[in-house]
């Protein structure tokens, strides 16, 4: 079984729990307009220092 690595830095530059995290995708997901949603997806969200 893989072991699971905690981010030492979440919750300093971005959201340090998931809930909160996937609060902030839906939010930017709604604020792209119903043009670009699709089954297949063609951008990825990464954590990144700046989020704000």
């Amino acid at each position: 079984m893989a072991k699971t690595l905690e981010s030492t830095i979440a919750g300093s530059w971005y959201p340090g729990d998931a809930e909160s995290i996937r609060t902030i995708a839906t939010k930017w997901e709604s604020s792209f307009g119903e043009k670009v949603k699709s089954e297949t997806p063609n951008v990825l969200i990464l954590p990144h220092a700046g989020w704000a």
